[in-house]
């Protein structure tokens, strides 16, 4: 396996509907509430902003703080944004391989953020190859969470 990976990432509208999903089943719950409409719409619009967050992230080029690129040189894992900052990067040990769908959650200095890669044929997002080889790290190295995180729960758990 090669020591070094770049994950460019391009927008897809229909992966991005599909990320949105997490905040779409809420959302749709939300509305059949019997509660007041007021508070009914405070709901509905505090669930929408994640959903439509996550949207724009993965569906618009060039929207502010998105992700346009992943790259990973031995362990180490930068991210480029939409202004070609790069910026250092861990990955989440919640990231999930599911169906030929990676779901990767990645933080920086800026912020998280949770990221769909496809490589599937009508959703595709990035390419084959990088896909892959990023799988085949992840299976072979998975995140771990931060070890200082992990410690003072083991010492919360006593």
């Amino acid at each position: 396996m090669r020591d070094r990976l770049d994950l460019t990432l391009y927008p897809n509208a229909p992966l991005a509907l599909l990320a949105t999903t997490p905040w779409l089943i809420p959302l749709l719950l939300a509305g059949w509430l019997p509660a007041t409409p007021w508070l009914t719409l405070a709901l509905l619009l505090l669930i929408a902003w994640p959903a439509a967050v996550t949207l724009l992230r993965q569906g618009l080029p060039g929207w502010p703080g998105s992700l346009r690129g992943l790259h990973r040189q031995g362990q180490q894992f930068h991210v480029t944004l939409t202004d070609g900052q790069q910026l250092p990067a861990r990955l989440s040990g919640h990231s999930r391989l599911w169906g030929g769908l990676l779901w990767l959650g990645i933080s920086h200095a800026r912020g998280r953020h949770s990221l769909l890669l496809s490589a599937r044929p009508g959703m595709a997002n990035c390419s084959p190859q990088a896909l892959h080889q990023m799988t085949l790290w992840l299976r072979l190295n998975s995140p771990a969470e931060d070890p200082a995180a992990d410690l003072a729960a083991h010492k919360d758990r006593r």
